[in-house]
């Protein structure tokens, strides 16, 4: 499965891998905004 992951300040939309532990279940977007918790 994958997740596609909206950058505001890019508006780059991008696909990322569920799984891939480079991303620590975590992405930083934006303003330092944190999302946790990518795999639901």
């Amino acid at each position: 499965m994958i997740k596609e992951i909206i950058d505001p300040s890019t508006d780059i939309v991008h696909i990322v891998p569920l799984g891939l532990r480079d991303w620590e279940n975590r992405i930083v977007i934006g303003r330092e905004e944190i999302v946790n918790q990518l795999i639901v």
